[in-house]
């Protein structure tokens, strides 16, 4: 009986264990999606066209400076 007794008790701490632990995933998961979807999307909108613009000019540049030889300055 005692014997019985102490199985129970360790299952019953481990199934706590299990909740606690999926009770923590649960409030972090919720904090990610927060995050997700609190995004300012006026700033997104911004910083992606910013880097759009800076890597057009890059490409451009690229391109120009690509093409320089020795043999154009001759």
């Amino acid at each position: 009986m005692l014997a019985s007794r102490a199985s129970l008790g360790s299952r019953m701490q481990e199934t706590d264990a299990l909740i606690e632990m999926g009770d923590a995933l649960s409030v972090q998961y919720a904090s990610q999606i927060s995050n997700l979807e609190d995004l300012d999307l006026a700033k997104a909108v911004s910083d992606f066209e910013m880097a759009r613009t800076a890597l057009e000019v890059t490409q451009k540049t690229f391109a120009q400076v690509k093409s320089l030889s020795l043999f154009n300055y001759l």
